[in-house]
C-alpha cells in the first residue's frame, strides 16, 4: 500500500537535489526523497517506538495491537474479546483494516483507546467508535 505526496523546494535546494541526480548518486529526484525519509525514519526510530508501546504495561482484561504496518481487524478477533471481555488497545503506525461486518456498537463495548497514525479503512459508524 503506497501513497503519493507532494513536496515544495526552492529553487536552490531543487538545484542542488538535481545536480546529486546529474551525479549518478540518485536514480531521480523521487529516489533522493525516499533514501532521505528513510534516513530521517531511521533517525527518529526511538519517538516511533515509544509511540507504538505506549500503554504495553496495563494490567489484563486488554487486547492490545501495537504495530508498525499494516493490520486487520475481523469479526472473529472482535467476537473473542468480547467473549473474554477484553478493552481494546491500539497504537499503530501504518494502515488498519477493520473488517466490515463489525458493528459500531460491537467496537463501543470494547471500550476502546485506539490511536491510529496514517490510515483507518472502515465503516464511518466503526471510525467513529473508534476514535479516530
Amino acid at each position: 500500500m503506497t501513497e503519493k505526496i507532494s513536496v515544495t523546494l526552492n529553487v536552490t535546494e531543487l538545484g542542488q537535489v538535481d545536480y546529486l541526480v546529474e551525479r549518478g548518486l540518485y536514480n531521480s529526484r523521487s529516489d533522493f526523497m525516499r533514501l532521505a525519509m528513510r534516513k530521517t525514519l531511521e533517525e527518529h526510530k526511538n519517538e516511533l517506538e515509544q509511540f507504538l508501546n505506549e500503554g504495553q504495561d496495563e494490567k489484563e482484561g486488554v487486547h492490545r495491537i501495537f504495530v508498525l504496518g499494516i493490520t486487520n481487524l475481523t469479526k472473529k478477533t472482535v467476537i473473542r474479546m468480547l467473549d473474554r471481555g477484553q478493552r481494546l488497545h491500539v497504537r499503530l503506525v501504518g494502515a488498519l483494516f477493520v473488517d466490515k461486518d463489525i458493528t459500531a456498537e460491537e467496537i463501543r463495548k470494547l471500550q476502546p483507546d485506539v490511536r491510529v497514525i496514517g490510515k483507518v479503512i472502515a465503516e464511518d459508524d466503526v471510525k467513529k467508535a473508534l476514535g479516530v
